[in-house]
């Protein structure tokens, strides 16, 4: 697997992730979910990009797509409580279904979609941006 990280100066490097890490990653998937969510950079190190990946993965976004419809529908009496593995506070959960399944449903589409955060022209490649360059100087 490879993924992108910030090297010492600050420029996008492919790193090859090995085994250990895609372990380590998935057995610390808690933490890097928690650092992910406040916003840190997936490529500030290999283990946070590694844990974007994983989230990213078309199986992975089945997986909680599923189990957020699984909640929408338990709380809103649309399937059977199965008996929770924690607490559940029902009846926010039941404010919030539509919400849950609007996200599940955003979870199944073709591929994840761009963060408002993300910048529109940031380029991946050399050769992307070449292309870019181009484009900008025949547009003028």
């Amino acid at each position: 697997m490879l993924v992108l990280v910030f090297d010492a100066e600050g420029s996008l490097i492919a790193h090859r992730a090995t085994l250990g890490q895609r372990l380590l990653a998935k057995c610390t998937s808690g933490r890097l979910d928690r650092a992910l969510a406040r916003g840190a950079s997936p490529e500030s190190s290999v283990l946070l990009a590694i844990r974007a990946q994983q989230l990213v993965d078309a199986h992975m976004r089945f997986v909680l797509a599923d189990s957020l419809r699984e909640v929408a529908d338990e709380a809103t009496g649309s399937a059977t409580h199965r008996g929770s593995r924690v607490p559940m506070d029902w009846p926010a959960v039941r404010a919030v279904a539509g919400d849950l399944r609007a996200l599940a449903s955003r979870l199944l589409e073709r591929a994840p979609r761009r963060s408002a955060a993300w910048p529109r022209s940031t380029c991946f490649s050399p050769m992307a941006a070449a292309r870019s360059t181009r484009r900008t100087h025949h547009t003028r």
